[in-house]
């Protein structure tokens, strides 16, 4: 039986369910990343040309400082996308015009493309996350766009450049686009934003603010969600996250690190430093047994099977500093309980007794060996039963107005379990109904709606749950366990198979209007069909009712046909394409393991006034030396800055010379 922790809430370890990246050398992908990881692949490269004036810029930077060969070494070099990782966009996808999508941040255009294939990667749809108390956290520390934007004449501004600018764009545009419930923030303090948001999100999901969080930054995107919701749901876990500390302690890096440790964890191999060369002298690597790894290497097997676990750390300017553990997953395969026994042979009789007069009433007739109504005496030896006891959990139709009260009000074990059930269901079924009301606090019996079969079946799991604890608490284990009908999610629950909120959320589920037939050949598909014709009256859709083989077909084909159906009712077999192995035979033994992310029908999307490309891009465009840039291109008549500006004197020169003149 599982013991109460009142801080289970806040230690329950978060699962990382999906992730999405795009990163400089072409890498778009976790994929991607681990390849060029393990290939020790160096994706820098120079500084492109049409990124910003190297040449200005790198001399304005050595006016300011004295060491000109840092710098020049510094600024001709670097990790950055491609441009057509920046500038290519596909609005119709997410209901923009062009000019809309135009005045968006680019880092927010990529938040929207990477958080579709976030969803690919953790086997969501669309549909699926639509509606769902999701919440969105983004770090980021870029103001590229808005600046650019300040630039701009006032005539060269659309009615969408105002808002688009703005910071909380980046996770409020997840929110809408998504139709996503959750509370969303965005945060900007500095480095250490995108790992700073991935302990809020922590915090959301542990204090049941959501039920999926959205978290990272422009570069990279996390799923998260509660370790048990995760196994519950069958979701494909990259590694667990068991705290996330934020305090003044230690730093390194932020989202991108969290990225590459995931991966590490989740294939098991630590990739090497490529920039490595040696120690600095003053760091004593022997004395604090520091290694630098220069060669991908696996993970060595610890003993006694313990999870392997990395810190990543991240600081920000403003001396906050956040330290993330992250634990590698290893499913747990849950045991049952464990098999006890008593210990007492020598008794032979117990007696049970309310009151002081109630013993010396059962004393007597024991004494007498008169039969005593009303009161229990036990005398026989016991010793042949105390290994071999087995709990037996009945279906609906023993429950009856105001079972259980009396236990309620007097065995503390037994109340603490009836309202720790009631509150997971009071989660569960939004408020519809309350197991307390229905079991205790129902003052007649034609108020009670105890025989309503949703409210029966989960007030007699509550029953039988709370029942179960007290022979339990007095050390009498079941070595087996059967159960009938309803009251199988009792015995689930009781012999560790389903936690209390897997439980819960199971007699909580609607019906099934999902069949699939699990036998040689279809045989009850006609007797579905009419059951669920006379429960379901008021259901306009028919059952999807479907096979697993049938009779002298091929099997494969008639397994993976009824997948397909099941995959395009929208309903996913979201295991099947982590865990199967495809057509598996001797020979052919390939895991379709990551399926490739949507393909977006990507087209230019930048938009950038003169007024912010001319200073940005002045080493591309031809200046001449008397007439400047030539301003209003798609004119047709030319138009310079320079020579404006001497027109313009030339007319004041003018106009004040003929004054004198007239004078």
């Amino acid at each position: 039986m599982a013991t109460i922790n009142n801080n289970s809430t806040s230690l329950e370890p978060i699962a990382l369910i999906g992730i999405s990246c795009e990163c400089a050398g072409d890498i778009h992908s976790p994929n991607d990343l681990w390849d060029a990881l393990k290939e020790s692949r160096d994706v820098g490269s120079t500084t492109p040309i049409d990124r910003f004036d190297l040449e200005s810029f790198t001399a304005h930077m050595i006016n300011m400082d004295n060491n000109e060969q840092l710098l020049q070494k510094l600024l001709r070099a670097g990790y950055f996308m491609s441009n057509q990782q920046w500038d290519m966009f596909e609005p119709s996808f997410f209901d923009l015009s062009d000019a809309e999508a135009g005045s968006v941040d680019p880092c927010h255009r990529l938040l929207m493309l990477k958080f579709v294939h976030l969803l690919d990667d953790a086997g969501y749809s669309i549909d699926k996350i639509n509606g769902t108390k999701t919440s969105v956290h983004i770090g980021q520390f870029s103001t590229d766009h808005a600046i650019a934007t300040t630039r701009m004449r006032l005539e060269h501004r659309s009615r969408f450049h105002g808002p688009n600018t703005l910071l909380y764009n980046a996770s409020a545009r997840l929110s809408y686009h998504f139709y996503l419930q959750g509370s969303n923030l965005s945060l900007d303090v500095t480095c250490l934003s995108s790992l700073r948001v991935l302990h809020m999100a922590v915090q959301y999901l542990r204090t049941n603010e959501a039920d999926m969080t959205v978290c990272g930054d422009d570069l990279g995107l996390l799923l998260l969600k509660q370790l048990n919701d995760a196994e519950y749901d069958g979701d494909r876990i990259y590694c667990v996250s068991r705290d996330v500390l934020s305090g003044h302690t230690e730093g390194a890096a932020g989202v991108a690190s969290l990225i590459k440790v995931t991966i590490c964890l989740y294939h098991r191999g630590i990739t090497a430093n490529m920039q490595f060369t040696s120690f600095n002298p003053k760091i004593d690597a022997q004395k604090y047994n520091l290694h630098i790894l220069q060669n991908f290497i696996p993970f060595p097997t610890l003993p006694n099977n313990e999870k392997i676990a990395i810190g990543v750390n991240s600081f920000g300017m403003d001396g906050t500093t956040t330290h993330a553990i992250i634990e590698e997953y290893q499913p747990i395969n849950k045991t049952s309980i464990t098999n006890g026994h008593i210990n007492g042979y020598h008794i032979k009789t117990i007696l049970i007794f309310l009151s002081h007069q109630q013993s010396q009433e059962q004393i007597n007739a024991f004494l007498t060996e008169q039969a005593s109504p009303g009161f229990s005496i036990i005398s026989r030896p016991i010793k042949s039963l105390a290994q071999k006891i087995c709990f037996v959990f009945n279906g609906q139709g023993p429950q009856w107005w105001s079972m259980g009260r009396q236990l309620y009000e007097s065995e503390p074990l037994f109340t603490k379990w009836i309202n720790l059930i009631d509150g997971e269901m009071t989660k569960i079924n939004k408020g519809e109904w309350r197991l307390l009301e229905e079991l205790i606090e129902k003052k007649t019996e034609q108020e009670s709606r105890i025989n309503d079969t949703n409210i029966a079946q989960s007030t007699l799991f509550a029953i039988q749950v709370a029942l179960s604890v007290l022979p339990v608490s007095w050390n009498t284990y079941p070595s087996f366990i059967i159960s009938h009908s309803a009251g199988d999610q009792a015995a689930a629950f009781v012999a560790d198979r389903l936690s209390l909120k897997e439980t819960v959320r199971m007699l909580a589920d609607e019906a099934a209007n999902v069949f699939l037939e699990i036998s040689p050949h279809p045989v009850l598909a006609k007797s579905i069909r009419e059951c669920y014709e006379l429960t379901n009256q008021q259901q306009s859709s028919p059952p999807l009712i479907l096979p697993t083989l049938k009779r002298k077909e091929d099997e494969q084909i008639t397994l993976l046909t009824s997948l397909a159906q099941l995959t395009t009712s929208s309903h996913v077999w979201q295991q099947y394409f982590h865990t199967r192995q495809i057509l598996s035979t001797k020979n052919h033994e390939e895991y379709f393991d990551n399926f490739p992310s949507y393909k977006f029908h990507l087209s230019p999307c930048w938009y950038e006034s003169k007024d912010s490309s001319i200073p940005r891009l002045a080493n591309r465009i031809p200046i001449h030396p008397l007439l400047g840039i030539r301003q209003l291109n798609d004119q047709t008549s030319a138009t310079w800055k320079t020579v404006a500006y001497l027109e313009l004197a030339t007319a004041a020169c003018h106009q004040l010379l003929s004054s004198k003149d007239d004078e």
